[in-house]
């Protein structure tokens, strides 16, 4: 019988594989539009990677992915040598 430990998955929805652009806006500390790369979605929120590394857990952005705008709530951050991943709750 395989053991599961709990801490090495703590997500509560699938995600599921994506891809295309989104577009962050943020209005602090100055008017920002950052392009991002979808990675995966699930149906309370996404993955995406980009080049900004100043986001910081718990801002509320604005986001556009295919045409659909959303305000979406920072999780976490990874930052990588070439680029940054970012998790988002929508709201």
């Amino acid at each position: 019988m395989p053991v599961t430990n709990p801490w090495l998955e703590r997500r509560r929805e699938p995600r599921l594989p994506a891809s295309g652009e989104v577009t962050l806006y943020l209005d602090q500390p100055v008017m920002l539009e950052i392009s991002a790369q979808l990675l995966d979605i699930s149906s309370s929120g996404f993955r995406a990677k980009h080049m900004y590394p100043a986001l910081q857990n718990g801002m509320l952005i604005q986001v556009r992915i295919e045409d659909v705008e959303s305000t979406a709530l920072v999780v976490w951050n990874r930052i990588l040598d070439e680029f940054v991943e970012t998790g988002f709750i929508l709201k």
